[in-house]
């Protein structure tokens, strides 16, 4: 008999979050994303430039799924404006079909909506990714 899952949904500070939960970050953007780790094999876990706040979903020790959102301010013709990226998002592999993914975009996206200081937002994803992303709410544009 499988046991039950019981996730909780979590949110960190890249200097709140537990070791143990940005060692798995890691693992997962290793195997996936491998290209990020051709210049170093230890990069920050996060640009201090952006800060950063990690939405995850996890059991104990155990990460379900992760997303980031970063804010930023960028210049663009003399004018200012913050804009708020959401990236890094991932559910492994035993977790996936499960609802994790959808539950960390949403709750990540509802996250950047509730800003008020919020210009725009950008998403950074794969081509096939957005059908995904198009369902809870994102636009391609």
């Amino acid at each position: 008999m499988m046991r039950e899952i019981k996730p909780e949904l979590m949110i960190f500070t890249g200097d709140t979050m537990p070791d143990g939960y940005k060692h798995q970050i890691r693992s997962f953007a290793r195997m996936v994303w491998g290209d990020s780790y051709l210049e170093s094999l230890n990069p920050p876990f996060e640009n201090p430039a952006h800060q950063s706040l990690h939405f995850v979903i996890g059991e104990g020790q155990a990460l379900y799924s992760a997303a980031r959102v970063n804010r930023t301010t960028i210049e663009h013709r003399g004018q200012h404006y913050v804009v708020y990226g959401l990236g890094g998002v991932m559910t492994y592999p035993a977790f996936r079909k499960m609802g994790f993914g959808s539950w960390i975009v949403r709750t990540a996206t509802e996250h950047i909506y509730q800003q008020d200081d919020a210009d725009m937002a950008v998403l950074w994803t794969e081509t096939h990714n957005i059908p995904f992303y198009e369902r809870l709410g994102w636009e391609l544009t």
